[in-house]
């Protein structure tokens, strides 16, 4: 399972699973999407009292990056911790590329 995620996470499609884009993928990118958060989630998990207050003040809009304070760390560690070194940062702004009128 390591090695697909090592093939399919890039720049790019990190971008939709921040978005949520990646979730609804009919290829391993649906499988890898759900595996990933559960990765992500079990981490943040760790600290209970933090990510409880995370997840109250977390927007799906920034992918939650807003509510980083309450977490105590940046979410793109999340994904480093899993992924390794990357662009894993989520980028609100490039979510829409691509995307035509009506669609997610």
């Amino acid at each position: 399972m390591r090695r697909k995620h090592a093939a399919f996470w890039n720049a790019d499609t990190i971008q939709e699973f921040w978005s949520g884009k990646s979730f609804l993928r009919t290829d391993d990118g649906n499988l890898l999407s759900y595996d990933l958060a559960r990765h992500i989630t079990g981490r943040a998990a760790h600290a209970e009292d933090r990510f409880r207050a995370f997840v109250r003040h977390a927007h799906q809009r920034d992918a939650g990056v807003g509510a980083e304070p309450q977490l105590g760390f940046r979410i793109a560690d999340l994904a480093t911790a899993m992924l390794g070194e990357g662009e894993w940062t989520p980028d609100p702004a490039r979510w829409n590329e691509g995307v035509e009128r009506g669609q997610f």
